[in-house]
């Protein structure tokens, strides 16, 4: 009799405390996904896994009370234990205020290999002391008919790739819907290069199967460019109605075999003139402009090859070592002779990079004879034509002296 008193008095007492200590506020209203929800109801809610749910809570404070903290969390997933990847969220602390009410909205995710079954949503408010206010939600978890997953992206040889080699990559997926897909479609692409390789897999079973790509290859041109491109797997299904993609960053390095097949460096030569008019004893002036395009610096040099009657030089320099992206314009100044002929005079401009010759240009000099040529050539045949009259006359005085003579011989007689 005696124990069964203790019982009692000791069960009184616990109860009094527990009141003494009760939370005082009440849950008004919880929904889910803008659905009401009941605490301990029978009917659960149907809920599709792979999704974030918003729980919004409307609670009321009786009293005054401070460092109220809301948590809102699934049990039974099987990776709750691990960071960053449990269902669940806290909300506060709050100090709430006697007779107001308040809205409180925490969003959780469930994820995609959430197993499907029926499970609690507990929501508990607690403060630093006293007791805790639970209650349970039930909810059925399922899973949308069509719903794959993108799990792995295996790229060979990694992300780190050379200009001028392979990018080969092969793409997992797991199908956590309620259907087989079948004529799924992969596509891996890095869009700033223009390539692109698809694929397809025949079919993935439902209930958590899964399934790899074929290995799609994409070969980096030899000559791009340094740098991180973005590259874009992207997978169709549900009859290309539903797509699935991730993003990843491809760093490219610069190739040492960028450049032409025939080993000569990529190299610009823009002419500014081919043709000019100049006069006997004037000059005319030649502009050729190398620009070097190549991933390392070259030595340029000009060579010309003149006619007899015509002279050059090349300004500022005959030879020049040019950076990537760096340009030069080498000019060509022409002197034609007071001897030179008249008519198109041809030169030759070989632009060479090192020994290896790029590209021979024509340079026409078109000479014409000046004034003072032409004078000279009028006295040369003016004095051509006195020259010769005074042949003329000399001759003539000379025959005529010579027949005189023989006249005077032939008078005399002699016996």
């Amino acid at each position: 009799m005696k124990w069964k008193m203790l019982i009692v008095m000791v069960l009184t007492l616990a109860l009094v405390t527990t009141v003494a200590h009760a939370l005082p506020v009440v849950i008004e209203d919880v929904e889910v996904d803008g659905t009401q929800v009941f605490p301990d109801a029978v009917n659960a809610l149907d809920i599709e896994r792979g999704q974030e749910i918003d729980v919004r809570v409307e609670l009321t404070a009786l009293e005054d009370i401070d460092n109220v903290e809301l948590l809102v969390f699934l049990s039974g997933y099987e990776y709750n234990d691990r960071d960053g990847e449990s269902i669940s969220r806290v909300l506060g602390p709050y100090n709430l205020k006697a007779d107001t009410t308040y809205v409180r909205t925490a969003a959780i995710t469930l994820p995609y290999d959430l197993e499907v079954d029926e499970y609690k949503l507990r929501l508990v408010l607690a403060d630093r002391v006293g007791d805790e206010l639970m209650e349970r939600y039930s909810l059925q978890i399922d899973t949308p008919k069509h719903a794959l997953q993108l799990t792995d992206t295996l790229f060979v040889p990694g992300l780190t790739v050379r200009a001028g080699e392979a990018l080969i990559s092969k793409v997992r997926l797991e199908n956590k819907g309620q259907r087989t897909e079948e004529d799924i479609r992969v596509t891996v692409e890095v869009p700033d290069l223009g390539l692109k390789a698809q694929g397809f897999i025949n079919e993935i079973e439902d209930g958590d199967e899964q399934e790899e790509s074929e290995e799609l290859l994409l070969r980096i041109p030899t000559c791009t460019e340094a740098g991180t491109y973005p590259v874009r797997v992207k997978v169709d299904f549900n009859r290309n109605r539903d797509t699935l993609q991730e993003t990843y960053d491809l760093e490219v390095l610069e190739s040492d075999l960028c450049k032409r097949d025939d080993g000569v460096p990529k190299t610009t030569i823009l002419v500014g003139t081919d043709f000019q008019t100049i006069g006997q004893g004037e000059s005319g002036i030649y502009s050729l402009t190398v620009q070097n395009n190549d991933k390392t610096s070259t030595s340029y040099n000009v060579v010309v090859s003149a006619p007899q009657g015509l002279l050059y030089k090349i300004s500022p320099t005959s030879a020049a070592v040019l950076a990537p992206s760096q340009a030069q314009t080498f000019y060509v100044f022409v002197e034609a002779s007071q001897d030179a002929t008249a008519g198109p005079n041809v030169l030759t401009a070989s632009v060479n990079a090192g020994a290896q010759s790029l590209q021979q240009i024509s340079l026409t000099a078109n000479v014409k004879e000046t004034s003072q040529s032409l004078d000279l050539a009028r006295v040369l045949e003016v004095g051509l034509v006195v020259l010769i009259v005074l042949l003329v006359v000399i001759g003539l005085i000379v025959g005529l002296s010579r027949l005189r003579g023989s006249d005077d011989k032939d008078g005399t007689q002699y016996y």
